[in-house]
C-alpha cells in the first residue's frame, strides 16, 4: 500500500471519528438532562456545529501535508512511465545498465508486494538508481563489449573511484532533471556503505598501502524498507546474472549468504524488516531469480538434410 493512499485512510478515519465522536456525547447529554423538545434539539444542533467545525479546521490544517503526498504521488506514478529523458537516454547510452535496471525493478517491486509495503515506490526508485551511469557507461561490465575491459589500465583506486561516483554523478542527474527526493534517495542510499570488493581486493594484492575507506561508498546506508530491498535485488540480480546457467541450488545460496553478508555488515539496520520478512523476502528473491536466469533445455543442433 503507498504512502498516499494510507494517509487518505487515516485522514477518513479521523474524520469519522470526529464525527461519532460528538454524536455519542450529543446523544448521552440528551438522554440524561433532555426535559423538552427544544432541548434536545438544542443539543443536537450545538453537536453538529461543534463537529462540523472541528472536522473542517481538522481539514484545513491536515490539507497541505495531504497535498504534498498526493502530489508526490502523481509525480512518482509519472516517472513509472519509462518515458522520462532520464531514462530515454540511459536505454541508448547505458543499454546493458537500462536492461539491468528493469530486471532489478521487477524483482524489487515483488518483494515488496510479498511484504506487504510501497510497490510503486520501490519500483521507481529501482528505474533511476543507477542512472548516474549515463556518464561513464562503458566503465560498468553490463555495457562492456566482449574482451574489453576499461578498467584494465587503470590502478585499483581509479577504478574504485569511478565505480563509487556513479552515485553523486546520479543524484547530480536527478536533481538537474527535478527528480523528487524520495526517488533521489534510492540513488544516494542504495549502496550504503558498502566496499567495491573486486577493486579492493586488487589493491591489496598489489600494495599494502591500501585504505579500505577508498573502496567505501559515502552512504547513508538504506533509510526505509524499500531502498533497502532495492539494495539486495540490485547485488542480487549482478552477482546470479555473472554466472552461467545458475542452478536453483546456487540461486538459493547466493540469496542466502547475500542478505546474511548485508545484515552483518549493517546496512540494513535502519530498513525496519522482521525476522518473517526477511522470510518473505528470501522466498520471493529466489522465484524471482529462478524465473529469469532457469537454466534453458539445449536442444540438438539440425543436420543438413542429404
Amino acid at each position: 500500500m503507498n504512502k498516499t493512499l494510507r494517509y487518505g485512510i487515516v485522514l477518513a478515519a479521523i474524520i469519522t471519528g470526529i464525527n461519532l465522536f460528538f454524536s455519542t456525547i450529543s446523544y448521552i447529554i440528551i438522554l440524561n438532562i433532555s426535559q423538552n423538545a427544544f432541548t434536545e434539539l438544542f443539543f443536537i444542533v450545538l453537536a453538529a456545529i461543534l463537529s462540523a467545525s472541528l472536522t473542517t479546521y481538522f481539514i484545513v490544517a491536515a490539507s497541505p501535508i495531504f497535498k504534498e503526498y498526493l502530489t508526490t504521488f502523481r509525480r512518482i506514478l509519472r516517472l513509472e512511465s519509462l518515458s522520462h529523458p532520464l531514462m530515454v537516454r540511459l536505454s541508448h547510452e547505458a543499454p546493458g545498465t537500462y536492461h539491468h535496471t528493469l530486471t532489478v525493478a521487477n524483482i524489487a517491486a515483488r518483494a515488496s508486494k510479498a511484504i506487504g509495503v510501497d510497490s510503486l515506490l520501490t519500483r521507481v526508485g529501482a528505474y533511476y538508481h543507477d542512472i548516474g551511469k549515463i556518464m561513464d557507461p562503458d566503465f560498468y561490465v553490463e555495457n562492456q563489449a566482449p574482451n574489453k575491459n576499461n578498467h584494465d589500465d587503470l590502478l585499483p583506486q581509479e577504478s574504485a573511484k569511478i565505480i563509487i561516483e556513479h552515485v553523486q554523478k546520479g543524484i547530480e542527474l536527478a536533481k538537474e532533471n527535478h527528480i523528487p527526493a524520495e526517488i533521489i534517495n534510492f540513488i544516494q542510499q542504495h549502496h550504503g556503505t558498502s566496499t567495491v570488493n573486486y577493486f579492493y581486493e586488487k589493491s591489496k594484492q598489489s600494495t599494502e598501502s591500501t585504505k579500505k575507506a577508498d573502496f567505501k561508498y559515502s552512504g547513508p546506508k538504506p533509510q526505509s524498507t524499500e531502498i533497502g530491498i532495492v539494495m539486495l535485488a540490485d547485488i542480487l540480480e549482478a552477482t546470479v546474472r555473472s554466472h552461467p546457467n545458475p542452478t536453483v541450488q546456487e540461486i538459493r545460496e547466493t540469496v542466502n549468504t547475500i542478505i546474511e553478508q548485508k545484515i552483518n555488515e549493517g546496512q540494513l539496520d535502519n530498513c525496519n524488516l522482521t525476522a518473517k520478512q526477511f522470510v518473505k523476502l528470501r522466498r520471493s528473491f529466489i522465484e524471482s531469480l529462478n524465473a529469469i536466469f532457469h537454466q534453458r533445455i539445449q536442444y540438438p543442433k539440425k543436420t543438413a538434410k542429404n
